[in-house]
Order: C-alpha cells, then sequence, then structure tokens
C-alpha cells in the first residue's frame, strides 16, 4: 500500500538498498526459543555465522517461549521466480533455528507515516487465558486480519500483537496523581497497526467500523490511536467500553476441553508481505478449531512473518513433528496445525498465503502468566551499523534493573531493529515486577526514578566502551508517549 506520488521513491530505495549491500534477495533466520534458552544474549548475527548483513531484527519473548527473526540482503537470489527458497531447521544455541531466502518483494511498498493503530483489550484481564480464551482470540484476530484485507480498506497489517499492555482504567486511579496509572505488562489484549492510505478516509472509516463491530460483538474494550495534533505513540482514545456479560456470553459459545493449555506449538509463517495473507492464515487457523496463546504479525523487508504459540488442548498429548514436517507449505502446515491440536476434519485453504511456508517447533511445555503484577518500561536507542551487539544494550537494561533494591525481576518482552543510513534504530518493551510493599501512591516516583537511573548508568556504560565516545541516545520511560512518536520501530 503506497500512495501514488511516494510509489517511485520508495521502490528506488530498495534499489539502492539492495546496490548497496550487494544482493537481490533478503537472507532471513527465524529462531524458535523454548524456556531454557531466553536468558541468550540478544547480539545481532555476525556476518561469519549468517548469509547477510543483519538490516532488521524482532524479538518476542514470553515466560514461556520466544522469537526471534533476522533479515539482510544475500549475495544471491532464492530462484529466478518471486518467492521463498527452500528452508533450512537446525538446532542452535538459541533453540531451534529456519534460515532461508526470498527474492525481493518491490509490490510490497507503504507509506508508515499513515498508520493507525487500535487497541482491543478484555478490560483489565491478565494475560491468563485457558483454552476457550485462545480459541476466541484466534477468532477475532482472524476478523481483524479480514477486515483490514476487505475490498474497501485494502490495508496491510504493520503490526499484530497479543499479549500487550492493555489501557489502565483512569477513574480508578488515586486522585492524588496526574495523568494515567502504571500499566500491566501483559494484558489479555490485541494491538493492531494497519497501514491505511491516506487518499483513503472510507477505507479509514470502513476499518474503523468494522473493529467497533468486533469489540462490541464480543463485549472487548476497544481504544482508538489518538491521530490529533500534538498526540504522539502511545495516546489512546476509548471507542468501546468492555462488557464482561457479553464476553462470557462468547465463551459459553465455545465448545471445546475446558482447562489451560500445558503444552504449545510455535510456529512461523513466512512469505512474501501482502494484504490478506494473515487473514487467510488466521481465518484458516479460526475455521480449524486452532486456539492462539500469543501472536506477533510484522512485515521486515517486505517478507511477512505471522509467529503465532498454537495452544495444544487439554488433556492432549501430540508427537512432535517429524524432520521432514518441521518446515511445510503454509496449506500443509494449517492443515496439520487443526489435525493436531483443533477441533476439524475438513480441507483448509490459505487463498493469500498459497507461496507461504511454516516453520513449525514443539510441543514445548507451556504454563499461564503468573507476573500479572509486572510493570512495562519502554526503551529506545540507537547504534552505528558495525555494532553487532548494538540489541544487547537491553542485557544491560536487565543487569542494572535487577541491580535496584525495588526489582525482583525483569525479562524482554519486545524489540525491534532496523538499520536506517548508517545507524541502526531500536525499540523495546521490558516487564519489570517490583517488590510487593511499595503502595500504589508511590510508584509512579519510584518508577520515576528507577527509569532515570537505568538509563543514566547504562548510557555512561555504553559511552565509555565505544572508542569513540559517541552516545547511544539511551530512553527508558514507563509510559510510552514519553518517547514521543518514532516511525520506523513500533513497540507495544
Amino acid at each position: 500500500m503506497s500512495r501514488a506520488g511516494q510509489r517511485p521513491a520508495e521502490l528506488a530505495t530498495v534499489l539502492a538498498q539492495a546496490a548497496s549491500f550487494g544482493g537481490p534477495a533478503v537472507a532471513f533466520e527465524v529462531v524458535h526459543r523454548t524456556r531454557e534458552h531466553l536468558t541468550t544474549p540478544l547480539a545481532m548475527p555476525a556476518e561469519s555465522d549468517w548469509a547477510g548483513i543483519c538490516r532488521e531484527t524482532l524479538v518476542f519473548d514470553l515466560p514461556s517461549a520466544g522469537f526471534r527473526v533476522h533479515t539482510g540482503f544475500a549475495e544471491s537470489p532464492a530462484s529466478t521466480m518471486a518467492g521463498l527458497g527452500s528452508l533450512n531447521a537446525r538446532p542452535c544455541a538459541g533453540g531451534f533455528s529456519y534460515q532461508g531466502t526470498a527474492s525481493l518483494n518491490p509490490r510490497f511498498l507503504y507509506d508508515s507515516s499513515r498508520d493507525h493503530e487500535l487497541l482491543l483489550s478484555v478490560g483489565e484481564k491478565p494475560w491468563q487465558l485457558d483454552h476457550t480464551d485462545s480459541l476466541l482470540m484466534t477468532r477475532i484476530m482472524a476478523e481483524l486480519a479480514s477486515g483490514a484485507a476487505s475490498n474497501q480498506t485494502r490495508s496491510p497489517i504493520l503490526l499484530l500483537q497479543s499479549p500487550v499492555a492493555p489501557f489502565r482504567n483512569w477513574t480508578k486511579w488515586p486522585e492524588n496523581q496526574s495523568g494515567e496509572p502504571p500499566k500491566m505488562a501483559r494484558g489479555a489484549a490485541i494491538r493492531l497497526s494497519v497501514g491505511v492510505d491516506g487518499d483513503n478516509s472510507g477505507g479509514r472509516l470502513a476499518l474503523i467500523g468494522e473493529t467497533v463491530r468486533i469489540a462490541r460483538e464480543y463485549g472487548l474494550q476497544l481504544h482508538l490511536g489518538d491521530r490529533r495534533l500534538g498526540r504522539v505513540r502511545g495516546e489512546w482514545k476509548q471507542a468501546v467500553e468492555f462488557t464482561p456479560g457479553r464476553y462470557a456470553e462468547k465463551r459459553g459459545e465455545v465448545e471445546a476441553p475446558s482447562g489451560d493449555p500445558g503444552q504449545a506449538m510455535l510456529v512461523t509463517f513466512v512469505g512474501p508481505a501482502r494484504v490478506g495473507s494473515s487473514a487467510s492464515v488466521l481465518e484458516a487457523l479460526a475455521k480449524g478449531g486452532v486456539g492462539v496463546l500469543a501472536v506477533t504479525v510484522a512485515s521486515l523487508q517486505e517478507l511477512a512473518f505471522i509467529n503465532l504459540v498454537v495452544a495444544v488442548p487439554p488433556g492432549s498429548n501430540p508427537r512432535p513433528p517429524t524432520e521432514d514436517q518441521r518446515v511445510q507449505s503454509a496449506l500443509e502446515g494449517v492443515n496439520w496445525l487443526a489435525a493436531v491440536c483443533g477441533q476439524s476434519g475438513e480441507m483448509l485453504t490459505v487463498p493469500r498465503a498459497i507461496d507461504y511456508q511454516v516453520c513449525l517447533t514443539g510441543p514445548v511445555p507451556w504454563q499461564a502468566d503468573t507476573e500479572y503484577k509486572a510493570h512495562p518500561l519502554w526503551l529506545q536507542w540507537h547504534a552505528p551499523v558495525s555494532k553487532h551487539e548494538s540489541l544487547t544494550v537491553i542485557d544491560d537494561v536487565i543487569l542494572e534493573l535487577l541491580r535496584s533494591d525495588i526489582v525482583s525481576d525483569a525479562q524482554l518482552d519486545y524489540c525491534r531493529s532496523r538499520m536506517t543510513g548508517d545507524g541502526r534504530i531500536c525499540s523495546a518493551k521490558v516487564s519489570v515486577r517490583l517488590i510487593p510493599d511499595i503502595a500504589d501512591d508511590d510508584l509512579p516516583d519510584r518508577l520515576s526514578v528507577l527509569c532515570r537511573a537505568t538509563q543514566a548508568e547504562v548510557e555512561w556504560k555504553r559511552t565509555n566502551q565505544d572508542p569513540d565516545h559517541r552516545s547511544v541516545g539511551l530512553k527508558v520511560a514507563w509510559r510510552e508517549r514519553w518517547l514521543g512518536r518514532f516511525k520506523s520501530t513500533g513497540v507495544v
């Protein structure tokens, strides 16, 4: 999706990048990280260990599992035709790695300044989904993706993620505090960013109308990203209130084994980014009765990565995929998942993702999130292109947080890194759990002091480690909007 007057400039940028980095193809690596590997360092892969120069990185970690995606330009194309080459699956230090190449996809270009953000949540419910919740989440996300891909909207999904930090109700905040209260780090919420053409006002209104319908149908709370002049990312306007009775009614309509999933499959669909591909995959999984516990959908270098944590029904103990089944076509993959983790025996189709491939890892042990009292901290920094350790700023931040006498635990939730010119712009979200004896009234001050101290210590360390004493420009904040609006990356 691109505005007509900007498409030639964007296409020229893609071709110039390919020429500068010596390749007409994109190399990528997807790593499925199991619980025991979540503490491995997050440094960029060294050029000697990887097929291309790392340009974009996505990290999505949960208490029981995680995903890590790298992309870069490769020296040779995947094939003479557009699409994916073969994927290689192998164990690695961080979990299980899937590497491959794909042809450039210049048809997927968009104006990122026209994105629209939506936040749907089950009130302020923590992210503790049972099997019934996971089936509802699949249906809701399928309908959201379908609305974005409708003929009237025709908008690409720039980011779809759950769990995320939900909106907090300000009316419950103590009267002596101003502004928004500290949020919950991981809630039963979905955040969607869609690239809507600035000239398609009808499509934008149609998308909002469809999202309002979905929120009311399922009893969800809906917030729209505040687009008014002077507003920044992280500011929201409520459009629909949470209706607990309606959500409970929709839960009652679901026919599924009750209980919490004890196992899950880690799944990644990958292919050329295009409008409607995510909708095809999610609609097939919803039709097949497959529950999704967590998701992150994003495009890196015009390749779509649909990362899913799929629930294994309670009481089921499926066999892991064979070596030949670890990498399948998207069509084979959705039917395999429906047979192993779903409830449908009919043949499923993925018309807009027919050339996608799917990577499967598991089943892995799964445990519901118990750290729902953790609070999110948002990070932002930059680093030179040559620095393969640019992502280890997160490791320094977490180490510094754990040194504080008010922090009992800290974990990375999400990270996005993108090469821009001669540097990398990075953003992340970290969850921190504080000691239990801090009163609610004291939380803002304690979190503010914690953020300032962590930012100062890590910035000083990084500046002194750099031979040229260059700053990484680190910002740490417990309110997302305090970072301002950075369009090159998104944190949730």
